[in-house]
């Protein structure tokens, strides 16, 4: 949970108590400089790929599912130790089709979705 401070702010979190509908969590930390002060710690979604299918022309197709606003990655592998990166885009609305046209040319891909 300490990751979803900001680095630099100088606070250190001491404890965490509650988690509202939204997944956000109600914490303390403390700063040296200033005391202690409540804090609303907000986790990042995980990007989710979803139905993946492919259809009648060989093209591979998947869905991702994640925030709206936010920055994605696709990336593919046929190892699972490289990555190639497909495509990079800022979600409109959280979900996004991807299409993918050259796995044809692959026995088999791996593929995930990476936020910076």
């Amino acid at each position: 949970m300490a990751s979803l401070i900001p680095p630099g702010s100088g606070v250190v979190l001491t404890l965490a108590y509650a988690i509202n509908d939204s997944g956000q969590i109600l914490a303390w930390g403390y700063k040296p400089a200033g005391g202690y002060r409540a804090l609303l710690l907000t986790p990042v979604t995980v990007p989710l790929l979803m139905a993946p299918s492919i259809n009648s022309r060989g093209v591979f197709l998947l869905t991702l599912v994640g925030d709206a606003g936010r920055s994605y990655t696709i990336q593919a592998s046929t190892d699972l130790l490289s990555w190639t990166v497909l495509t990079n885009f800022v979600s409109a609305t959280g979900t996004n089709q991807f299409t993918d046209v050259t796995a044809r040319n692959f026995n088999r891909r791996s593929y995930r979705a990476v936020s910076p």
